[in-house]
């Protein structure tokens, strides 16, 4: 079964600083390696889809990569 994860980092002034997308099937697989990124505190909040359209787009693009997408600004 095909799936994917996505994200969105945001400060807290809701600028976003990082977005990620992989496909879950890569777990399994073990090409996602280990990676830290120093950001100090984080809180997590649920937003649904249909409002948080970034990060839904992210974890939809995450089902046709072979690998972890990364990239902050």
């Amino acid at each position: 079964e095909l799936g994917g994860c996505g994200g969105v980092l945001r400060n807290d002034k809701d600028s976003i600083i990082a977005s990620f997308s992989y496909p879950l099937q890569a777990l399994n697989l073990g090409c996602i390696g280990m990676f830290v990124m120093e950001i100090g505190e984080v809180r997590f909040t649920f937003a649904y889809r249909e409002i948080n359209c970034l990060a839904d787009a992210m974890a939809k693009a995450g089902i046709d990569r072979h690998c972890l997408f990364f990239a902050c600004w």
